[in-house]
Order: structure tokens, then C-alpha cells, then sequence
């Protein structure tokens, strides 16, 4: 007989999980008043989130994405303040996109993201680091969007 955890469904994922998939859902849904160019990374982006936020779903169901039930109650809800982070960055990223623009919320959203996913202290290199990373790559998308793709761009207040 072997010592396997025993599963239990993660609820909490699956409702994380839930509110990325009406995120996709959003992005593809207003993607219809887009341009057929400019449409391709929301749709993209959007049918990706879904897609996995489905896969995410029915592996938190099935017990697959959950915790094994010796991980106690602090790390239960460690994770979900980390999910619910998750969330609340993409869901205000979307809705600033526009409004404030690309490169400002990006910038913000990546470098938020990276505080959620850190367990740690970083050091100070760590951190220059990442904040350069998240420059060049918030810098190379958006080159890529606007200058090879042709996408075009809201411009909000802060560019």
C-alpha cells in the first residue's frame, strides 16, 4: 500500500481560475470592435487564458490542482491571497490599459505580478535585475505591436 496525499478539490483555484476565464472571455468579446490586425493579440492572449483557465478548472476540481491535506491552513491561504492578486493585477491592467496606456500599466502590472510571486527578500541586484527585464520587455513588446504588427495602440494619459 503505498503513502500517496490525499486530494482534495481546490475550490479557491477553481474560482480564480473562473474569473481569468471571463477575463479571456472579455478580451475576445471586445476584440469584435477591433481592426482584423489589431484583433490577433487580444484574441490570442484571451483564447489562450481561456483555454487553460478551463484545463485549470477541471484540474482544481478533480483534485489534481489542489493541496495535499497535510499542507496546513496559512499556506491555503497564502495561496489564495496570491491568486486573488493575480486577478486583481490582470483585471486592473485590462481596465487601465486604455485609459492610463500600454506602457505605464504594463510596467506597474509586471513589476506587481513579480511582488506576488516572490517568497522571499530579494536582494537589491535581484530586484534591478527583474526591473530591467520587465523594461526591455514591456520596451519589446510594444515595438513589436506598433511597430511590426501595426497594431495600433491606445494612447492614455501616460503614453
Amino acid at each position: 500500500m503505498t503513502d500517496r496525499p490525499v486530494t482534495r478539490p481546490d475550490l479557491p483555484g477553481a474560482a480564480v481560475a473562473l474569473i481569468l476565464l471571463a477575463v479571456g472571455l472579455y478580451a475576445v468579446w471586445t476584440s469584435f470592435a477591433m481592426t482584423a490586425l489589431g484583433a490577433i493579440f487580444p484574441r490570442t492572449i484571451g483564447g489562450a487564458l481561456m483555454a487553460l483557465s478551463v484545463i485549470q478548472i477541471g484540474l482544481s476540481l478533480f483534485g489534481r490542482g489542489g493541496q495535499a491535506s497535510g499542507e496546513g491552513r496559512e499556506a491555503s491561504w497564502d495561496g489564495l491571497t496570491r491568486r486573488l492578486g493575480l486577478a486583481f493585477v490582470m483585471i486592473a491592467w485590462a481596465v487601465l490599459f486604455p485609459v492610463i496606456g500600454f506602457v505605464v500599466t504594463s510596467i506597474v502590472a509586471a513589476t506587481a505580478l513579480i511582488v506576488l510571486a516572490e517568497h522571499e527578500r530579494p536582494s537589491l541586484l535581484t530586484w534591478l535585475v527583474r526591473i530591467a527585464v520587465v523594461l526591455a520587455m514591456v520596451g519589446a513588446f510594444y515595438w513589436l505591436m506598433v511597430r511590426v504588427l501595426y497594431i495600433p495602440m491606445p494612447r492614455g494619459w501616460l503614453f
